[in-house]
């Protein structure tokens, strides 16, 4: 299933989960983005192509997982072509 992000609300979605760490690639409607964010750090990196998009998060909170999910759901570029 190769679905793409909205690069921008992608980016706010991102910056809104409380976590330790968000790292990831994820494919965005501006190409292929390599995610590490920290408490004290972000970096955004293009990257290859990759099989598929990945989110990994660590949080010793609380995550509202099915929340985050459909917010990932909602920001897809091209919800017909799954």
């Amino acid at each position: 299933m190769d679905w793409q992000f909205e690069h921008h609300a992608l980016m706010d979605l991102l910056f809104a989960i409380k976590a330790q760490r968000v790292k990831g690639v994820i494919h965005t409607n501006q190409g292929w983005l390599a995610v590490n964010l920290t408490a004290v750090d972000a970096s955004f990196n293009s990257c290859a192509e990759s099989f598929d998009s990945r989110l990994e998060i660590i949080s010793v909170d609380n995550i509202d997982w099915s929340a985050l999910e459909q917010a990932l759901l909602a920001i897809r570029s091209n919800p017909t072509h799954c």
